[in-house]
C-alpha cells in the first residue's frame, strides 16, 4: 500500500531555519514574472515578439529582484510591524475581552 501523497508532502518539508530563503525565492519568482510580462506587453504589445522577449526580461529581473528581496525584506518586515498588530496580540485581545465569559477558550481566528 501506498503512503498518501499528503504524508509525503509533509515528510519533504525544509526545516524552518530555511524559510529566511525560500520565502523571497518564491516571492521573486512571482513577482518577476508578473512585473515582466507587464512591462513586456506594454513596450512590445501581444505580439508573436512577446513569447520570445518575455522569458528572456523574466530571468533578467529574477536575477535582479531575488537578491534584492534579501536585505529588503528584514527592512519591509519592520515596516509592516510598526503599522500593524502581531497576531499574538489579536490573540491577547480576544482572550481580554472574553475572560468573563465560562465558555472555554477558543482561538481568535479559526480555519476549518
Amino acid at each position: 500500500m501506498r503512503p498518501s501523497s499528503h504524508k509525503v508532502l509533509k515528510s519533504r518539508k525544509l526545516p524552518a531555519s530555511y524559510n529566511a530563503l525560500v520565502m523571497p525565492f518564491v516571492l521573486s519568482i512571482l513577482m518577476s514574472c508578473i512585473v515582466s510580462a507587464v512591462a513586456t506587453l506594454i513596450n512590445a504589445g501581444w505580439t508573436t515578439g512577446f513569447v520570445a522577449t518575455w522569458p528572456y526580461a523574466w530571468g533578467a529581473s529574477w536575477l535582479v529582484g531575488f537578491p534584492s528581496l534579501l536585505p529588503v525584506l528584514p527592512i519591509v518586515r519592520r515596516i509592516v510591524a510598526a503599522i500593524c498588530r502581531s497576531a499574538d496580540l489579536v490573540g491577547l485581545d480576544y482572550r481580554v475581552r472574553h475572560a468573563k465569559q465560562k465558555r472555554p477558550l477558543r482561538a481568535a481566528f479559526t480555519f476549518d
